[in-house]
């Protein structure tokens, strides 16, 4: 198994706890997004936390929103409109973080490597 396998397992594992017991007094999540057809096999491992705070029995006790990276974690460019239809959708759950006027709030990252 891949390092970053290892850490992934990790990850997800200590976020679903805390999901699930809610701990930390945070507002809300931030999720970074990672398109499953990225250029690596683990991608998709990396949507497990938000995966499951969808899915939990308590996440009606904090909002969430996504973090993107522009250049790399959209995915394709031909399936854009599905990514956007994607977001649209998550938009729309009744615990999405809205802000400045009811918008849903999204941060995009960007990180160059030297």
């Amino acid at each position: 198994m891949k390092l970053i396998g290892v850490g992934v397992l990790v990850l997800v594992s200590w976020t679903a706890r805390a999901i699930e017991t809610n701990d930390g007094g945070l507002a809300y999540w931030a999720f970074l997004y990672y398109h499953p057809k990225q250029a690596w096999t683990e991608a998709p491992l990396f949507n497990r936390p938000l995966e499951f705070y969808l899915k939990s029995k308590i996440k009606s006790k904090r909002n969430f929103c996504l973090i993107v990276h522009p250049c790399v974690h959209l995915g394709p460019v031909e399936e854009w409109p599905q990514t956007a239809a994607f977001f649209a959708n998550l938009f729309k759950e009744k615990t999405y973080q809205k802000v400045a006027g009811n918008r849903p709030l999204i941060s995009i990252v960007e990180w160059v490597e030297k």
